[in-house]
């Protein structure tokens, strides 16, 4: 089974014709739910995708493997035969049109995964569930679950939990009860407070809340010491309470897009620490020397903020004192900040740690991350801090935008590419442009491009199905970002693939890795009505319709994303490609072949009008 907040599966790679052939022969089977001119109540009354003899044939099946796969298939109800599976482990349901599960789920006392995605679904069944104290993963996220039901006390084996994209306002005490628990995504709910509960869970590896309206967290967190990642951007924190600070084993906090005007001056306890997110928050002082005090720190990004002179200057000293630690490859500051610093301190910081500051231009005021940097011509600039999936931010590093070689071209020669985040609301795609600008520059080529780093942090879908909202907080910063530029290319993956269609009447190419399309039918999705969702997917086509932009749509073979994608066969500029990649995470896997590099570096080259050393963009796809 597979679902797109999981590991991928295993990476097929058949030939190309071959993915081509596949690509069809799902298209033709996985037709889309209705267009949004359909009324909810047809959609809801459509057809399911598979007969009664084929859910036979399934359900005789899972019965000697214990595996079951029914997502997809627009199912309403469920077959009676189903709950006589006893011994079933993996059942995945997502991806249909259940409004709610039957009693008879409490009968699968075997089950050890269960899929619940993209439904309908208003509330989880505690007795139900409560039934399964063997079931290890349990994945609701994109319904509009409302509450959770008791019962979940029982799910002492539960290690993932996902219930990201609901309508959750507020959560169980009962959380606390759940002490194998390790991955808990709630990103992207109603939640305006967390009980204390969740910061003592003691196995927690990995907690999301970003995107969610909580204005606190709880104030001790000792209880979770082996707490490796927690997000928490895009909510309306002010403050960070100093028990949060107890974590030894943290190494990414994400504190971005809140209202935070105040760190602890004692941040000892984040020893792990190696990524640290504080762009886009109200802080104008810090603890300087407590921060290059991190031993283990890799990334600290503050641009956004109202620093002071003095807080520049105080971290600016420290490096070019040498407190900073070894590890730290990365400083983010926008310009703004470092245009009142210490001319002095800011050379010898420079000097003293060649390529850390990565400085930049905030674009714009509004949500979200909004950065441009300024890509070298021939002697190279952007830096980025990376991992292997091609993620990260990146900047200049260099307070005027070039680090060096000659002056940047100007706008209307130069191409902007322009880089979408995705739904975990953080920049990404900076490692990957990077390694584009490293190859140009080693052959010779002049790479004469800038990149804007755009991120919805509260998970919103960069408020598609709003026009007006649409147009206040992203499209009116993006066609200012992108005037005076000549060529525009607009690249993401998932969430940052729409983003690419709904944003194409800027652009004059695309590439989208997996967009969602159709979200009614989108197991990742925003907890909005839908009329809501059905408006996006009109604003998708009317950008397309009126844009200049040859649009790449790239997907891998796997049903759902083909689904989306065939949606957009009606446009003539939009052309699809499919992938021997059974995965919604495209881009991931061909980061992880070495492939998604020189893909980009072609598309970039075409846009500015250079020869690219690569094999054809055709050959390749």
């Amino acid at each position: 089974m597979r679902h797109p907040q999981t590991a991928p599966a295993p990476l097929q790679r058949p030939a190309a014709a071959a993915a081509q052939r596949d690509c069809a022969r799902r298209r033709s089977r996985c037709r889309p739910r209705p267009a949004p001119a359909t009324t909810a109540a047809a959609a809801a009354a459509a057809e399911p995708l598979v007969t009664e003899r084929e859910l036979q044939i399934k359900i005789s099946v899972a019965a000697s493997t214990g595996r079951l796969d029914l997502s997809d298939l627009r199912l309403a109800a469920l077959p009676e035969a189903l709950w006589e599976l006893a011994d079933l482990e993996e059942l995945s349901l997502s991806g249909n049109e259940l409004p709610e599960l039957p009693e008879g789920l409490a009968r699968l006392t075997s089950l050890r995964r269960l899929v619940l995605a993209g439904n309908r679904l208003r509330a989880l069944p505690g007795d139900a569930l409560g039934a399964l104290p063997g079931l290890e993963g349990l994945w609701a996220h994109g319904n509009a679950i409302e509450e959770l039901g008791g019962g979940a006390e029982a799910l002492t084996a539960l290690k993932s939990l996902s219930l990201a994209g609901n309508r959750l306002e507020r959560l169980p005490d009962c959380l606390g009860t759940l002490t194998a628990l390790e991955d808990l995504s709630l990103s992207g709910n109603r939640l305006s407070a967390v009980p204390p509960a969740a910061a003592s869970l003691p196995a927690l590896r990995r907690l999301a809340l970003n995107g969610n309206a909580l204005r606190e967290v709880p104030g001790e967190w000792e209880g979770a010491a082996g707490l490796e990642e927690l997000h928490l951007q895009g909510n309306a924190l002010t403050a960070v309470p100093d028990g949060l600070t107890h974590l030894p084993a943290l190494s990414e906090l994400s504190l971005a897009d809140n209202s935070i005007s105040r760190l602890p001056p004692d941040l000892s306890g984040w020893r792990g620490l190696q990524k640290l997110h504080l762009y886009g928050n109200r802080l104008e002082q810090l603890p300087a020397a407590a921060l290059l005090a991190l031993p283990g720190l890799q990334q600290l990004w503050l641009e956004g903020n109202p620093l002071s002179t003095s807080a520049v200057d105080a971290l600016l000293r420290g490096i070019a004192d040498g407190a900073a630690p070894p590890t730290l490859r990365a400083l983010g500051l926008d310009e703004g900040q470092l245009a009142s610093s210490d001319a002095k301190l800011l050379e010898a910081a420079r000097a003293a740690r060649p390529g850390l500051l990565r400085a930049g231009i905030v674009a714009g005021g509004g949500p979200g991350y909004f950065k441009l940097q300024r890509g070298g011509s021939g002697g190279g600039s952007g830096s980025s801090s990376v991992d292997s999936s091609g993620n990260g931010h990146a900047s200049s590093s260099s307070g005027s935008g070039s680090s060096g070689g000659e002056a940047p071209a100007p706008s209307s020669e130069r191409v902007l590419v322009v880089a979408f985040g995705s739904a975990p609301g953080l920049p990404n795609w900076g490692g990957v442009l990077r390694q584009v600008q490293g190859s140009m520059e080693a052959d010779g080529a002049v790479s004469a491009f800038d990149v804007l780093f755009v991120v919805d942090p509260f998970r919103d879908w960069y408020r598609g199905g709003d026009a007006a909202a649409l147009e206040s907080t992203y499209h009116s910063r993006l066609s200012e970002a992108a005037a005076g530029y000549g060529r525009v290319l607009m690249v993401g993956d998932s969430m940052g693939a729409t983003a690419a269609l709904l944003f194409s009447r800027l652009a004059t190419a695309v590439l989208a890795f997996c967009p969602q399309v159709d979200l009614r039918s989108a197991s990742i999705r925003p907890a909005r009505p839908g009329a809501w969702l059905d408006a996006l997917q009109a604003n998708v086509h009317a950008a397309l319709q009126q844009s200049p932009a040859r649009v790449r749509v790239l997907t891998g073979t796997w049903q759902h994303d083909l689904a989306q994608a065939s949606l957009l066969e009606r446009h003539p500029n939009v052309t699809l490609k499919a992938y021997g990649v059974d995965s919604h995470r495209l881009a991931l896997a061909l980061a992880r072949g070495g492939r998604l590099a020189p893909l980009l570096r072609e598309a970039i080259c075409n846009e500015a009008g250079l020869p690219s050393r690569n094999v054809r963009l055709a050959n390749m796809l």
